[in-house]
């Protein structure tokens, strides 16, 4: 803060009192220059009121006399710059003469105007205009018989009395008392308005004018009629009244100048509080940086106590990190530059305190004698300010750094073809991550995304960066790495994701697609990034669990990609898509008892999209929920309108995703579907795979839900999930589906005939359907007999048909009645 603004600090809350005082107040900086002024000291001098003025301007509108000068008074000695060098300046009666050559007589009273710690920063000046009365004494002197008419006329309260008893009152000292008239005062005691304290010094002040010695002017208290009192500044003279002698009480009011010499002092107490007592550590330098004075907040932030910091250096406290920096604003103050930075200090008990430090240097008379320093103590501002920077580039939950982060990286990362250095970007995403989260619940999907990180930070190079986009997507940035080095860093990755992941005991199996993309050939990091995002489509495209290096081609299957995601929201409304139904056959004498619903899409420009393309794009974007409600409805339908042209029930099996199976209300929907319909409940099968039965606690009592419907429940590829056989006897089921794989090699490999043969009897004897898919050949079924299998599907028997054919070959194959156990 300036000196200009402390000092008119100090001042602001007195301005109305400072405005409207009859005397000309006027207030300067330690330079004399003159910062503030009333209406009346413009009024007086002429000068202006809404500028600063420096002496050279100011002095060049009058000159100043004392009474006995002839020559002006030089600036230097004039009563303001003799205020500001520390003479007393009191009642200094003074002649000025302004440029038109009018002259005023004034009394100069002024104070010094200190600093909290007692420095001269400016300097106040009443000037009380006594030309009136300079001109009243004068014409008393010239003639007794006016001095009535004289003292009338001026504007300062004059009250002649003999023996204390009031002979002559003039109007200014009538409308002080607040009287009516003189009548209302003369004969009174002059005691009668002075207050009792004053009554001594009153008394003295007269015995000394009576001996002949010379007397100065005197504040007293009056008393008004109205009971409030008025500051006086009295001159008492002898005179002749009436012939004989008399006194003669010349009194200014000096109300609001006192006030405002009071509210000075008190401002300058309040300051001198508000330094001991700021919540802020305020300390003093001199100019070779040793403490000249600290409050006590400066002792408690540094845990030193002032003794200890008095005359000693503030370097020493100092982190040394920061000894320099500091130093530099030190010495930028005292060129008289105002400086703010932050440092960090240690405390006398070690421990580090951040501060942010404003250094103002102490001006006395135009020369830097010091340094002011206020510390804010922003310690716990620092570390939150550190969190959230580290919260806006590291990811909350892995730790790891996040997309701000890798975006900030390779924004500054230059790529230079001619260059020999290298950048290598991996993709990862977790396939079949949403299964996880949706079914195991996303505490453990998130304790997943946990032991992910720390399996990628074990396997990449210490140099390499490790960040998490979003979701379940990894990127790893390999800094100039070997011709192979990205893809034996994703081998690797690839072959850790083969062991388990052990969360809250229970092991959870996921794979991994990666994409790998290259600097070289590449013109800046953005498209690095996606080149890798586009690659490790590719490998789910692949499907999944491997890793693709990055080729211009792979943009057409993004595009494709892109295609088809839009089109699942209009194909339905579009009638794109089409139920077709693979029987189910009775292996011992192959007639259709069932069918195995599946959905195909001939897209208007993209032809025939396989259902392992586009099955899941639609679990990635939730349209599965809407394609999966229309199969249900759809089959339903198509079963009821068999039903009614004469076909013999069969049972038709519709596959259910994990993802519609949880928060998609479809017991709820199976029932209104088969009301719907008419259908009876055990005609319908609901299929889904194993993974099911990694979050039983949610999924079973769905299950059981649609099992009290009399639906059937049927597990789709045994065998190739998270097979356990403590859901067998937890989970409401009435069929094992024997994946196909399982057949390949049934013919010539015993192990893969004593599995198919383990599940056979294991569902026999659990009272449960077994059906076996994939059945291309008769040798296949002979020994599927053999096993004691009895229903199969698959090209031996027939292909998925459409609904008319597939009506047809049921008619064929005189489908006898299938019931439910």
């Amino acid at each position: 803060m300036s000196s200009k603004q402390r000092i008119l600090n100090q001042v602001s809350t007195y301005e109305l009192a400072f405005e409207n005082s009859k005397d000309a107040i006027v207030i300067a900086d330690a330079f004399g220059t003159i910062i503030h002024t009333n209406s009346t000291h413009h009024k007086c001098f002429g000068i202006p009121n809404d500028q600063d003025l420096s002496p050279e301007q100011w002095s060049s509108y009058f000159d100043i006399y004392y009474d006995d000068s002839i020559k002006p008074i030089p600036l230097e000695e004039t009563p303001l710059f003799r205020i500001i060098n520390g003479d007393r300046v009191n009642d200094l009666e003074i002649t000025v003469k302004t440029k038109n050559d009018e002259k005023r007589n004034y009394i100069m009273n002024g104070n010094q105007i200190l600093s909290e710690d007692n420095a001269v920063i400016g300097a106040v000046l009443i000037a009380y205009d006594i030309t009136e009365r300079k001109r009243s004494e004068l014409k008393l002197k010239e003639s007794e018989s006016n001095y009535q008419d004289i003292v009338k006329m001026s504007s300062e309260a004059i009250v002649i009395h003999r023996n204390n008893e009031i002979l002559f009152v003039n109007d200014a000292a009538i409308k002080i008392i607040g009287a009516n008239n003189q009548k209302d005062l003369l004969g009174k005691s002059i005691f009668d308005y002075l207050i009792p304290h004053h009554h001594e010094t009153a008394l003295k002040r007269t015995n000394i004018l009576l001996d002949g010695k010379t007397e100065k002017a005197t504040q007293y208290k009056v008393t008004t009629l109205k009971g409030n009192t008025v500051d006086l500044e009295v001159t008492l003279k002898e005179i002749q009244f009436r012939g004989q002698s008399a006194l003669l009480s010349m009194g200014k009011d000096i109300t609001q100048e006192k006030l405002i010499t009071e509210n000075l002092e008190e401002s300058e107490e309040r300051y001198r509080s508000l330094f001991m007592n700021h919540s802020e550590a305020i300390i003093t330098l001199d100019l070779d940086g040793n403490f000249y004075n600290v409050n006590p907040a400066s002792e408690k932030l540094s845990g030193y106590k002032y003794e200890e910091l008095i005359q000693q250096s503030f370097i020493p406290l100092l982190k040394k990190a920061h000894i320099e920096k500091v130093l530099y604003h030190f010495n930028k103050t005292l060129q008289g530059a105002p400086q703010t930075y932050e440092c960090s200090i240690v405390k006398k008990q070690g421990e580090q305190v951040n501060l942010v430090v404003t250094n103002i240097p102490i001006i006395v008379k135009g020369v830097i004698q010091g340094i002011y320093g206020i510390c804010k103590d922003i310690t716990v501002q620092k570390s939150m300010q550190e969190k959230i920077e580290h919260m806006a580039f590291h990811d909350d939950l892995t730790g790891l750094p996040n997309r701000n982060f890798l975006n900030e990286k390779l924004k500054n990362t230059v790529i230079n073809p001619e260059s020999e250095q290298n950048l290598a970007v991996i993709f990862l995403d977790l396939d079949r991550f949403k299964f996880i989260n949706d079914t195991l619940g996303h505490g453990i999907g998130d304790q997943l995304l946990i032991q992910v990180a720390k399996r990628i930070k074990a396997i990449v190079r210490g140099k390499d960066i490790v960040a998490r986009l979003s979701g379940d997507e990894y990127v790893i940035l390999l800094d100039n790495p070997d011709e192979d080095d990205a893809n034996q860093t994703a081998e690797s990755l690839l072959q850790s994701f083969n062991e388990p992941f052990m969360i809250d005991q229970q092991e959870v199996y996921s794979t991994c697609s990666i994409g790998i993309s290259s600097s070289i050939g590449e013109e800046d990091v953005k498209s690095l990034l996606e080149n890798a995002d586009l690659a490790m489509y590719a490998a789910k495209q692949r499907g999944r669990n491997n890793y693709q290096v990055f080729t211009q081609d792979m943009n057409k299957l993004v595009e494709r990609k892109l295609k088809i995601e839009t089109s699942l929201r209009s194909g339905l409304v579009n009638n794109e898509f089409e139920l077709y139904f693979q029987p189910q056959n009775d292996l011992n004498t192959s007639e259709i008892i069932g069918a195995e619903v599946l959905l195909r899409w001939e897209h208007p420009k993209l032809g025939f999209i396989p259902p392992d393309e586009f099955i899941p794009i639609a679990e990635e974007t939730g349209l599965i929920v809407p394609l999966g409600d229309w199969v249900l409805q759809e089959s339903c339908s198509q079963l009821r309108k068999w039903l009614d042209v004469g076909l013999p029930p069969i049972r038709i099996a519709v596959n259910i995703s994990s993802v519609q199976l949880v928060g998609s209300k479809l017991p709820e929907k199976i029932q209104q579907v088969l009301q719907a319909n008419n259908i009876d409940p055990k005609l319908l099968c609901v299929e889904m795979t194993e993974s099911v039965m990694q979050n039983k606690s949610e999924t079973l009592p769905i299950l059981k839900q649609i099992k009290e419907l009399g639906v059937f429940i049927s597990i789709d590829d045994f065998g190739t999930g998270f097979s356990s056989l403590n859901y067998l006897k937890d989970l409401p089921i009435d069929e094992l589906k024997i994946d196909k794989s399982f057949l390949q090699d049934i013919l010539k490999d015993p192990k893969e005939k004593a599995i198919v043969k383990s599940i056979i009897d294991l569902g026999n004897n659990l009272a449960l359907h077994v059906i076996v898919e994939g059945i291309e050949n008769e040798d296949q079924v002979k020994l599927l007999k053999e096993l004691n299998c009895v229903i199969g599907q698959g090209y031996y028997f027939n292909k998925p048909l459409p609904k008319e054919e597939f009506e047809a070959a049921v008619l064929i194959s005189n489908v006898c009645k299938f019931t439910s156990k």
